[in-house]
């Protein structure tokens, strides 16, 4: 997937939690069926089943957009890197830096990481007050370039 970290990168992370945790889980958002097959019946329980397995976790530790709106949804504390095209980078920082257990990592050393998955490890998930930077008006752009005509 051209969207995700360096190959090198992400397999440093792995290679970390694996070694440091013994619960590790590896997931992806992406779903074996095929979209216009699956019914909407089927669409919300496999929703419905990885917003368990997200609040489930002790941490999220994504490069996916979706992984964050999850996480930020089941109000489970996430470590975020960015992707190649940025958009996880400016969906941050446009809807989510004012949330307090979603910590994007820009630039970030072993030590860091390290550092960040012992604080995030110890909270229990949040379910706390939505984001500030998410509001009544949040939509206003988007609503109103779909409706010129």
């Amino acid at each position: 997937d051209r969207e995700l970290l360096p190959n090198q990168s992400k397999a440093d992370i792995l290679h970390y939690v694996n070694k440091t945790y013994t619960k590790v889980y590896s997931s992806d958002t992406i779903t074996n069926f095929i979209p216009n097959i699956i019914s909407n019946n089927r669409r919300d329980t496999l929703l419905k089943d990885k917003w368990l397995e997200f609040s489930a976790s002790k941490i999220v530790i994504t490069d996916r957009l979706h992984g964050m709106i999850f996480a930020y949804i089941t109000g489970t504390p996430a470590i975020v890197f960015d992707n190649q095209n940025h958009k996880v980078k400016n969906s941050y920082n446009d809807w989510l830096s004012d949330v307090e257990y979603i910590h994007f990592a820009d630039d970030y050393s072993a030590a860091e990481l390290q550092n960040l998955i012992r604080k995030y490890m110890n909270i229990d998930n949040f379910m706390g007050e939505p984001s500030n930077l998410i509001n009544d008006s949040s939509y206003d752009a988007l609503i109103s370039s779909f409706q010129r005509k």
